[in-house]
């Protein structure tokens, strides 16, 4: 058995309209079932609320994962940056996105992000495929199917970042 640090985090409202969120640091093991780790959730869901008067608006739990990406971030890339992926889903006419932060120049060319990167391709095919135990969906629980296009975007602080000068002695 095996644990990893996690974090409960419980959302609720008086009946203000205040909100508020309760966080609790939890140890979880890696050889128990999603199942059983969800009816401890309940558990603990259920003893919450018999000591506070607030609503409940929902509970996530956060599994924290060793980092297994990139050790260092590459010179130049910005996080505000971004590669916008939009996909066709399942059961819906409409499309659901997915924005990839601090898009590598490497994989843009002529301005456009190169769909047939091999980095790109295997990014894609894993964010459609199916496997067992974690599938990537859309937030309405739709699997997504096909990409529909890739663009390149700037998130909310752009315009803070125009600002900001990263030559030296300035």
């Amino acid at each position: 058995m095996a644990t990893q640090q996690g974090l409960l985090s419980v959302s609720m409202v008086d009946y203000l309209g205040t909100k508020v969120t309760h966080d609790v640091f939890v140890s979880l093991d890696d050889s128990q079932t999603l199942s059983s780790l969800l009816a401890i959730v309940g558990t603990y869901q259920g003893l919450l609320a018999s000591i506070n008067g607030l609503e409940e608006l929902g509970t996530q739990l956060r599994i924290n994962v060793t980092a297994a990406g990139n050790a260092t971030p590459t010179t130049g890339v910005e996080s505000e940056k971004t590669g916008l992926f939009q996909f066709s889903q399942n059961a819906s006419r409409y499309i659901a996105s997915l924005d990839v932060p601090g898009i590598a120049e490497t994989k843009i060319v002529d301005g456009k992000i190169d769909l047939s990167d091999s980095d790109v391709v295997a990014w894609l095919a894993f964010v459609i495929g199916t496997r067992t135990g974690l599938n990537i969906n859309s937030k309405y629980k739709n699997a997504l199917l096909q990409n529909r296009s890739a663009a390149i975007t700037f998130r909310k602080h752009r315009r803070g970042l125009n600002r900001t000068s990263t030559e030296a002695g300035v």
